[in-house]
């Protein structure tokens, strides 16, 4: 529908349809595409009405240059975003690129700044200054945070919390549920339950097949890869390095560790080079915050080649 809305669309119309076809093409990891797409409305300049479409084209912009791995293009159009915001004065679209900042930040190992970032846009989607999913997608960070940091009880507070909201006709709300069901599979994993990390990654899976979403398909399979490991089960290694290289390709900013937790799970030596590649090449182009990855790279690389060699 979207498709043929954007070929029968002429002038602002146009611009308007292109910006929200290239946002499903972010969600579909069609990086390029959505980027062609959403630039027209990314360009718009004061005066332009499409409010609506000119800040989902920022927004999404960011998403595709970070599922790209291309993490400083993302950090740039999620900043232009809140100006953007600033200056229409349109509170209610405030705290989401907040947000995502936040989510490429913590996958370039920038801690605290990212923290700062998920923190601040709980406030805002609690203070009512957005919509709900703003205040959702904070809580699920937080919660991803946790999982990292191994706070078992941290990470559960916060999916309760974010689950009792998820409710009513939210506007991504499909794109939340199958971020819950994430961290819900690696909280499950994390403390020691590998078969409810199984039946989890294997529903998540199923849905965002279902919804044509890669980033949630290739992370849900490496998740049931790892949960079948820790059920003695036998892997097949060709398929758990398959479905890595799926995750490079559809959320190039993560995968560096997806990677790196893999190969200390299977005691893959080699696994580890991929992903210090990864790391590297995501580095690459993460301008001021390359050397902190690069640090945060080679500590977490040490402690999974602790690990791979028990």
């Amino acid at each position: 529908m979207l498709g043929e809305a954007f070929a029968l669309a002429e002038g602002t119309d146009r611009v308007t349809a292109a910006a929200w076809l290239g946002v499903l093409r972010a969600h579909q990891s069609q990086t390029a595409d959505a980027l062609a797409l959403l630039r027209p409305a990314a360009r718009a300049q004061e005066g332009v009405a499409h409010t609506a479409a000119t800040l989902h084209a920022l927004l999404f912009t960011g998403h595709a240059h970070a599922v790209a791995g291309r993490p400083a293009l993302a950090l740039d159009a999620f900043a232009r975003y809140t100006a953007e915001v600033d200056r229409r004065q349109v509170p209610r679209f405030g705290g989401r690129a907040v947000n995502f900042a936040g989510w490429v930040l913590r996958n370039l190992g920038a801690a605290s700044q990212a923290h700062e970032r998920h923190q601040r846009a709980l406030e805002l989607g609690q203070a009512g200054q957005g919509i709900p999913e703003l205040a959702i997608a904070a809580l699920q960070d937080l919660a991803e945070e946790c999982v990292l940091a191994e706070d078992q009880d941290g990470a559960r507070k916060r999916l309760d919390q974010a689950r009792t909201m998820l409710t009513g006709d939210l506007v991504f709300g499909w794109r939340l549920e199958l971020k819950h069901q994430l961290i819900t599979a690696r909280l499950a994993l994390l403390r020691g339950d590998p078969r409810a990390a199984l039946s989890a990654a294997s529903e998540l899976e199923l849905k965002a097949a279902a919804l044509g979403v890669p980033r949630y398909v290739s992370v849900a399979r490496v998740l049931a890869h790892r949960a079948r490991r820790a059920l003695g089960a036998p892997g097949d290694l060709d398929a758990v390095a398959a479905d890595l290289d799926l995750v490079e390709q559809a959320v190039a900013v993560e995968a560096w560790w997806w990677t790196g937790e893999t190969a200390a799970d299977f005691a893959v030596p080699a696994w580890l080079d991929v992903a210090a590649g990864r790391a590297e090449r995501l580095a690459r182009q993460a301008g001021e915050h390359a050397e902190t990855l690069r640090r945060t790279a080679a500590r977490r690389l040490d402690e999974w080649q602790a690990l791979s060699a028990r």
